[in-house]
């Protein structure tokens, strides 16, 4: 399990080709927020910001892609 350092990704996928690398669901959470706050990419209202992050929250709760509730 990782962060989402790329190099770090990289050296993983390259040592061990077929392993299956983990993003840290702390940091993927993070990055969203940080999306959906920042006033050049994101900058979303309240609202809109409730709807993300609970679709984040949705999706990683299910098990197939079937099972989304969003």
């Amino acid at each position: 399990m990782i962060d989402r350092d790329l190099k770090e990704l990289n050296a993983i996928s390259d040592v061990f080709p077929k392993t299956k690398v983990l993003l840290c669901w702390f940091h993927v959470l993070q990055a969203v927020h940080r999306w959906v706050t920042s006033r050049d990419d994101g900058n979303l209202s309240p609202d809109k910001r409730h709807i993300v992050i609970h679709a984040m929250t949705s999706m990683k709760a299910c098990i197939t892609v079937t099972t989304i509730d969003i």
